[in-house]
């Protein structure tokens, strides 16, 4: 009897989870066709992020986590655009930042740090007339270093070749803080 309420618990428990996590995602943006060249071009500038990175930090080895890049495309400035969410891993720590490259000639316009391990996770949004929008999930004081949830959304301009964060929201409505013993 026991072993089966265990079960049931862990199943709701993964249910529950699930069903977070996926409104959490929404509907996600579209996602460019990069022709090869583009692709290249932002591979050849997130190797030399890598370099910068590993040559500052000399005790870490700076790599892309490819499987997680992303990828969002639109008009922003008046430019063509295209957004790169990309995760530099370091030792035992990971960095989330964005690129902005104009098309086609796909110049890297400016980049930021945009969230990482103890800071937030962010997943592209979209562009707008704002910029760059991105939804993001933060710690709270009882969350592990694997799973921020509280969830929120930031927004991102360039300015004099700098991406700056404008405005920034948390939803406190989907959170609960945790209880005290």
């Amino acid at each position: 009897m026991q072993r089966s309420n265990e079960l049931i618990t862990m199943f709701l428990l993964a249910f529950l989870l699930l069903n977070c996590a996926m409104s959490y995602a929404g509907d996600p943006a579209p996602v460019p066709q990069l022709t090869e060249k583009e692709t290249k071009a932002v591979d050849r500038f997130i190797k030399s992020q890598e370099r910068i990175r590993s040559q500052k930090y000399v005790s870490r080895n700076a790599q892309e986590y490819r499987d997680s890049r992303q990828y969002i495309s639109g008009k922003l400035d008046g430019n063509n655009v295209v957004v790169v969410r990309y995760t530099l891993e370091e030792s035992n720590t990971w960095t989330l930042y964005i690129a902005v490259f104009r098309r086609p000639s796909m110049q890297e316009i400016a980049y930021a740090r945009v969230g990482g391990k103890e800071y937030r996770e962010v997943e592209l949004s979209g562009i707008s007339n704002e910029g760059i929008e991105l939804k993001v999930l933060y710690y709270s004081n009882s969350d592990g270093l694997c799973c921020p949830s509280v969830p929120g959304t930031s927004v991102y301009y360039i300015a004099e070749k700098s991406l700056i964060e404008g405005r920034m929201r948390v939803d406190c409505t989907q959170w609960k803080a945790p209880e005290r013993p």
